[in-house]
């Protein structure tokens, strides 16, 4: 990053210029410029692309459907300004003519490349790396669903925050700014500039590179021939396994990135986009579950120190047998098996049932608790409820009122996710900002997925709140214990997947007897 600073344009409407950040792509160095700048309004850091010239108009359709995604692991574009001469009101360097800005959240942390580096370059271990690709895969899939890649995936675009959350920053627009990665379908194709959208192709070959990179601790260029001459660990050599550079690789995991990087996965695999990746992986459904770093050194010129977490109880373990949940070296067809390595990585302590005397957290105070149905449409105004959707409240109360033999049931639906709703939930409000380490659960009869979030607001969106922990349909009594403990003022438990009803399995209902919290 450089250091210089706008002598005499200091910003453009709410935002303000602060450091000129280094574009490393000199051929579009005449038409970018990249700040990381301040939003003067909500005072927050943003990062700032100034684009002109022919530019202009590919950047600002990318940064307009980009901002469509929402999904909290990737970097939003928050606003678009129009600057008619770009001389007199932004510091481009001497360009001039008209320019677009296209504001970003700054993602937070450290690249994947800078997370290897305060491992001594040494490569991930497996859980470590697949909880990664777990929670980038889940995101990107998140933007095909709306027909939207990255087309640039690198190393470089996957941050790890200090709060071991994973963000990816770039899509759909640095393809534009600096070119689509050719995929090994497109023959004769380069790196170069492209203002052309790239493929689904693009980015499972990105994600393959980036799996060989977390593990072995090699990059793969992706402008090479990547079948012939991958320029790993030998520029002049076909490309080696995974495993042939690090042993902990299981032969499974070899096969994917293989079939990936040599393009025959194509023609393998049922499914030959992000989603397919995920499948091969045994991936299988959604994560929004965070890598575990545990005793990780400062990464250098941060000034900060990862935080240190014990991961989920049996992982370790498990994944010694990750091979009986991969797919198998040679199969024609790459399906998701049963079991899939998601259910290791993602899944939180669940623990037995217990009463509050056997656990040293304290039960928390709840002040109040209500329904929460954000995507339903109550009044009819063609737009979601957001903060304000209710569902059968009236009942709430009894979900907190330390009589089991009460509940709140959710309304009855034709479908398991609210007919087409995708959910709905419960909001704790807690007497007291807290720290939350556990969820006690009662469900009376038939148990449910469910995932927690806390929050210092209700949220109109559960993607917006900060994830505790989650667990898949199961046991009537659960205990909830996430990774870490995580502080705010309400608790929200998502239903994104309601259950049958005990007396008809083709109508779906969410029933909640009591639950508590636990902290300090």
């Amino acid at each position: 990053m450089s250091e210089s600073r706008a002598d005499h344009l200091t910003g453009i409407n709410r935002y303000a210029f602060e450091d000129r950040l280094e574009d490393r792509q000199e051929a579009v160095q005449d038409l970018v410029r990249s700040w990381r700048g301040r939003d003067r309004v909500l005072d927050r850091q943003v990062l700032l692309r100034i684009v002109t010239g022919d530019l202009r108009e590919p950047t600002e359709n990318a940064a307009r459907r980009a901002a469509a995604v929402e999904d909290q692991r990737l970097a939003r574009v928050l606003d678009i300004v129009h600057v008619v001469n770009a001389m007199d009101e932004v510091p481009v360097g001497g360009s001039d003519g008209p320019a677009t800005v296209v504001v970003s959240e700054w993602a937070e942390g450290n690249t994947v490349p800078e997370y290897l580096q305060a491992n001594g370059q040494q490569p991930l271990p497996l859980d470590r790396a697949l909880a990664i690709m777990d929670a980038v895969t889940s995101a990107l899939v998140t933007a095909d669903t709306l027909g939207l890649h990255h087309d640039r995936l690198t190393s470089d675009h996957v941050l790890i925050a200090q709060d071991e959350s994973i963000r990816i920053r770039g899509l759909a627009v640095d393809a534009v700014l600096f070119g689509v990665w050719p995929s090994q379908h497109d023959q004769g194709s380069t790196s170069q500039r492209s203002t052309s959208r790239g493929s689904p192709s693009t980015d499972v070959e990105a994600l393959a590179r980036l799996l060989y990179f977390v593990l072995t601790g090699v990059e793969v260029d992706p402008s090479r021939a990547l079948a012939n001459s991958a320029g790993a660990p030998d520029e002049t050599a076909v490309l080696d396994p995974p495993s042939w550079i690090n042993p902990a690789v299981p032969k499974q995991i070899d096969a994917v990135v293989m079939e990936v990087l040599d393009g025959s996965y194509r023609s393998r695999w049922d499914r030959p986009d992000v989603q397919g990746f995920r499948n091969a992986l045994g991936l299988a459904g959604p994560s929004t579950r965070r890598p575990p770093i545990d005793g990780w050194d400062r990464v250098p010129g941060t000034g900060r120190r990862l935080i240190a977490v014990t991961a989920a109880l049996g992982v370790v373990g498990a994944l010694f047998t990750v091979g009986a949940v991969l797919l198998t070296l040679g199969q024609p067809v790459l399906q998701p098996p049963e079991v899939g390595v998601s259910t290791l990585l993602n899944s939180p302590v669940v623990l037995p049932s217990q009463t509050p005397e056997a656990s040293s957290d304290q039960i928390l105070a709840v002040q109040r608790i209500r329904s929460y149905d954000p995507f339903d449409d109550d009044n009819a105004d063609g737009k979601p409820d957001g903060r304000k959707g209710r569902e059968n409240n009236k009942a709430a109360s009894n979900a907190a009122d330390g009589d089991a033999t009460t509940r709140w049931t959710s309304n009855t639906y034709r479908t398991s996710d609210g007919d087409g709703k995708g959910g709905v939930g419960l909001v704790l409000e807690l007497a007291d900002v807290s720290t939350v380490k556990a969820v006690d659960l009662d469900f009376g009869t038939v148990g449910s997925s469910v995932e927690v979030k806390i929050g210092d607001d209700i949220w109109p969106d559960p993607m917006l709140w900060t994830d505790f922990a989650s667990a898949p349909a199961g046991e009537g009594q659960i205990t909830i214990r996430g990774p870490r403990a995580v502080k705010g003022k309400y608790v929200l438990l998502w239903f994104p997947e309601l259950p049958p009803t005990p007396e008809d399995p083709d109508r779906f209902q969410v029933r909640v007897a009591e639950v508590s919290v636990r902290g300090e």
